[in-house]
C-alpha cells in the first residue's frame, strides 16, 4: 500500500475472486493543533485543491489525500463533491501532521487496536 494513502491503516478482506474490499479508516480528527492551518474558502475551492496547495511537498499525488481535510474539520464534511460555501473556514491539518502524526507507523496501533 502507497506510504501516503488514505488507507494506509484499513482492514480489508479478500473475496473469492481475489478483489481486495477495505474497510473505511478510522479518521484522524479534528483537534486543535498549534499549527493547523485555518484556511478561509474562495470560490472554487474543493478539498483536493486545498490538499494540493498546502501539502505539495508530498508530490503530485497530494490532491488524492483530500478525505483526510474532510474528517479534519469540526463537522466532518460527509460529501466532498458538495461545493464550498466561499467565506467558510476550512481546518487543514499542517504538513507535519499529516507526515508525523497521521502516517506515521505507530497510529495503525491506535486505529486497528
Amino acid at each position: 500500500m502507497d506510504a501516503q494513502s488514505y488507507y494506509l491503516f484499513s482492514e480489508g478482506i479478500w473475496d473469492e475472486d481475489g478483489n481486495l474490499w477495505l474497510y473505511p479508516p478510522a479518521p484522524y480528527a479534528y483537534r486543535e493543533l498549534a499549527d493547523t492551518i485555518e484556511h478561509t474558502v474562495i470560490d472554487g475551492d474543493t478539498p483536493w485543491s486545498i490538499a494540493g496547495k498546502y501539502w505539495a511537498a508530498l508530490g503530485s499525488r497530494a490532491s488524492e489525500l483530500y478525505k483526510l481535510i474532510c474528517d479534519f474539520q469540526p463537522t466532518p464534511i460527509i460529501d466532498a463533491t458538495i461545493r464550498l460555501e466561499a467565506g467558510t473556514t476550512i481546518y487543514v491539518p499542517s504538513l507535519r501532521t499529516v507526515v508525523e502524526e497521521i502516517f506515521n507507523e505507530s497510529r495503525r496501533l491506535e486505529v486497528t487496536g
